[in-house]
């Protein structure tokens, strides 16, 4: 691999494929930031602290990006599943037949009629499934959580959000969408 760095983007070539693309400034700081392995939620709020941009936002467009570079074999996926789905092309939403009922700032209730089951939130899984209302992928979820929660370190959040996201995948009140192109 090959990068030109110009004041308002690069040309990322790869030798072996005899291939080349052109990145804006964004794409550029991405593929500068992503010479180290790292995680997908480190280089989210690394560009979000620097240029005060919501996550929401970086997630979208670093999101494709990173499924470019994927596809045209710049970027390599180190580790990056949750229960066996790839967290890059997956995306986190909210079950559209669920109905919420916020209890008071502590949490809520959900409901399923499919299933005529109910889950309890706490503050921290209505903050979550909040997240979930417009697809989120895991890294960016995780991401937020880290921003909004101080105290928790980020294996533990990491942890803790993937158990999560896993239940409620499990018990219907979440869907995988899953991304198949750009």
């Amino acid at each position: 691999m090959a990068v030109e760095y110009f004041d308002d983007g690069a040309i990322l070539l790869n030798l072996r494929t005899r291939s080349a693309v052109q990145l804006d400034e964004t794409g550029a700081w991405l593929v500068r930031a992503l010479r180290e392995p790292t995680l997908y939620s480190e280089v989210l709020l690394s560009y979000g602290a620097d240029h005060e941009t919501s996550i929401g936002e970086l997630d979208h467009v670093f999101h494709g990006w990173c499924t470019e570079l994927l596809k045209q074999g710049f970027l390599q996926i180190l580790k990056g599943s949750l229960a066996g789905v790839d967290t890059m092309n997956s995306r986190y939403v909210q079950n559209p037949d669920v109905n919420l009922r916020e209890e008071d700032e502590d949490g809520a209730l959900l409901y399923n009629p499919d299933t005529d089951r109910v889950q309890l939130l706490n503050s921290t899984g209505l903050f979550i499934w909040k997240l979930c209302s417009n697809s989120q992928t895991a890294d960016c979820i995780i991401a937020a959580m880290i921003e909004e929660f101080e105290g928790a370190s980020e294996a533990e959040m990491r942890a803790d959000t993937e158990e999560f996201l896993d239940l409620m995948v499990d018990s219907g009140f979440i869907g995988i969408v899953e991304a198949t192109s750009l």
